[in-house]
């Protein structure tokens, strides 16, 4: 009976390990269509988050053909691209982000590891520092406790779940028609 047990949990315990795994190494495009009144012109945004130095293919080559295929407006980034810890350094971070930046507009607010960086020099010197020049010399508006509007739009971003990618579309609709999806 005993062994049974401990095979039981052994299996359950695979099963897990492959699941994490697998979810690990994949991320979800949720599209989301926005319509009001108040919108003048179709918007396509795409919200990154939640990284964490994390590659889906070498150099983030999946997560870069997908966004070509969206070919969004505008790249928005909810912050936490990449994990700080001391010694670990940003170059990943700032390489995807460089290369994003390359093909499309991009709005970069901070995570929590970002602003981790920034408050405690004692650990990571002046690598916020280089972090954020590096990115704005790239072209990325970085935002550090700041909101800027797109256009003629300020459109609020709040926080999404980590491992997805999201597609906001924002399109015109007439007076008293709204559909969130």
């Amino acid at each position: 009976m005993l062994q049974i047990i401990l095979a039981i949990i052994f299996l359950l315990a695979v099963i897990f390990i492959i699941v994490t795994v697998i979810d690990s190494n994949r991320f979800i495009v949720r599209e989301y269509t926005l319509e009001n009144e108040k919108i003048k012109e179709k918007i396509d945004l795409v919200l990154l988050a939640d990284l964490h130095n994390k590659q889906y293919g070498k150099e983030n080559k999946k997560l870069l053909e997908v966004l070509d295929k969206i070919h969004p407006d505008a790249v928005m980034s909810a912050g936490d691209i990449l994990t700080a810890k001391p010694g670990k350094g940003y170059e990943r971070a700032a390489r995807f982000m460089e290369r994003i930046a390359s093909k499309y507009h991009v709005y970069y607010g901070l995570g929590n590891h970002e602003y981790r960086m920034k408050i405690y020099p004692e650990d990571y010197q002046d690598e916020f520092m280089q972090y954020t020049t590096r990115l704005k010399k790239a072209g990325v508006v970085v935002l550090d406790n700041e909101s800027r509007g797109l256009g003629m739009h300020t459109i609020p971003i709040r926080l999404f779940n980590p491992g997805e990618l999201v597609v906001i579309h924002l399109t015109p609709c007439e007076a008293g028609q709204r559909l969130v999806k």
